[in-house]
């Protein structure tokens, strides 16, 4: 039988991500992929609790899955964006953030930020984070990652203990990845 996106499996996963229990949270994800190897919440969860650790292409490969399976699970493709923009995967972080960047709100404006960093073009990038910025916010820490960005992008020194670090071929990590390189 499937698992449902309100399974105990997948509470357990969340309980745990609220925990900071990433090694909880990766087992009760697997165990709902076990169960339904086609369920797109436990993949995209999976793959940001893999990013989370620092295990990049476990993460990318669950974030594409999502991705494949519910091409409308917006933060699963947002994430794997992200991933694909600090690894220095500027067509595909492009191609991959395209369909968000066409929406309105905080989240297209974010992707279409990212992209304009693929591209090298700081200056489409700030106002593009300046009006997503703007808008109503849904996530606190992606609303935190896209201020760093900023303050980056407009030369701030970003040296604080929140700060993202350079990346070879990026301005910037996001701090969901900034630990691990």
């Amino acid at each position: 039988m499937p698992a449902t996106d309100n399974s105990p499996e997948l509470m357990d996963a969340i309980k745990a991500m609220m925990g900071n229990d990433g090694t909880s949270a990766q087992a009760a994800l697997g165990e709902m992929l076990v169960v339904d190897p086609a369920n797109a919440t436990a993949h995209f969860l999976l793959g940001a609790e893999y990013a989370e650790s620092g295990h990049w292409d476990l993460a990318e490969r669950h974030l594409a899955t999502a991705v494949v399976l519910e091409p409308l699970l917006v933060m699963a493709r947002f994430q794997l964006g992200q991933l694909l923009l600090v690894n220095g995967r500027f067509a595909e972080c492009s191609a991959t953030l395209q369909p968000l960047a066409t929406a309105s709100g905080a989240l297209a404006a974010y992707a279409r930020a990212l992209i304009s960093v693929a591209h090298d073009d700081a200056g489409a990038a700030e106002v593009a984070l300046q009006q997503g910025l703007a808008l109503p916010q849904e996530q606190t820490a992606l609303t935190q990652d896209m201020q760093r960005l900023l303050l980056r992008l407009a030369g701030g020194d970003g040296t604080g203990p929140e700060s993202t670090a350079a990346m070879p071929g990026a301005a910037f990590l996001l701090s969901n990845y900034a630990r691990y390189n």
